[in-house]
């Protein structure tokens, strides 16, 4: 008889925490996959992002206190009704949909509380917000970042602060007109992992901000390319060490982007490029950049 008293309550004991209350970073875990993957949880937090369902997709983003592994993404579309600033218990299964963690399959979402303060992004370079596992569905934001690539046929920008590449992704809303190149942007947004590539993807118009725009036009001065125009060799002189080179046709297309020069000197090569009029990134170690324009015969 004990047996069998002791059979039922493990069974009870199991099933009532295989939907036990569980952590945001809980199930972030510390690597690229979720520890709890394919488990069903439930989890609380704070709605930082909505997406409308113009593309018949529904979803949003829930946060729980600021920093690294505190954010995901649940995919359902009970969301309709939502708001940012709303407090959240969410019981959902947790996925990695192409290496992205998120909670499906939810069946309940219960709203707590709403008029919530929201997190603080995280304020991060570039370089983070393109290569870091560790912010995956949370709210970011990059500073001082310059546009090398305008949006491509999937609405994906590139912007750099001079630390190294990230993607822009039109994911919950559109910039329009278009990102520019050479114009600097202030950029808030959820981090997402798809098409293997992190993007910051912008609720709406106040996450992009305009910090300052170049005119391609005009030939700068705090960078020296010579000869000007080239067949074979472009050679770049600038005031302080160069971080990295990015350059686009002029039509915003990136074609070629290096990092990690570290120098005040670098000769491009340029002998394969089509003849035509190329616009030049060029992103120095303390923070300052410089947009030119070459032509390549």
């Amino acid at each position: 008889m004990k047996k069998g008293l002791l059979l039922i309550a493990a069974i009870i004991f199991i099933a009532f925490n295989s939907n036990a209350q569980t952590t945001i970073s809980d199930i972030q875990g510390t690597g690229d996959v979720s520890p709890l993957e394919g488990t069903t949880v439930t989890v609380s937090g704070v709605v930082t992002a909505v997406r409308s369902g113009d593309t018949g997709i529904f979803g949003f983003f829930i946060q729980d206190g600021n920093g690294t592994r505190t954010g995901i993404y649940v995919y359902s579309d009970l969301n309709q009704s939502l708001v940012l600033g709303d407090n959240v218990t969410v019981a959902g299964e947790v996925d990695e949909f192409f290496n992205m963690t998120e909670l499906t399959n939810v069946s309940a979402i219960t709203i707590n509380s709403s008029g919530n303060d929201l997190p603080n992004p995280a304020l991060i370079t570039t370089n983070i917000a393109g290569s870091s596992e560790d912010y995956e569905g949370v709210l970011v934001k990059v500073q001082n970042a310059n546009c090398t690539a305008v949006p491509d046929t999937h609405g994906i920008w590139t912007v750099n602060d001079g630390s190294g590449d990230a993607f822009v992704d039109d994911w919950m809303f559109h910039l329009t007109p278009d990102a520019t190149v050479g114009t600097k942007y202030d950029i808030t947004g959820c981090l997402i992992y798809d098409f293997n590539q992190y993007k910051i993807c912008p609720r709406d118009a106040n996450d992009v901000a305009v910090v300052s725009s170049s005119s391609v036009n005009n030939i700068t001065t705090s960078a020296k390319l010579f000869p000007n125009p080239t067949s074979v060799e472009l050679n770049i002189q600038s005031k302080v060490n160069i971080s990295n080179i990015t350059v686009s046709n002029v039509i915003g297309q990136r074609v070629l982007n290096i990092e990690n020069i570290m120098s005040d000197f670098y000769s491009l090569n340029v002998e394969n490029f089509k003849n035509g009029v190329y616009m030049i990134n060029i992103n120095n170690v303390d923070g300052t950049s410089a947009v030119t324009k070459f032509v390549k015969n």
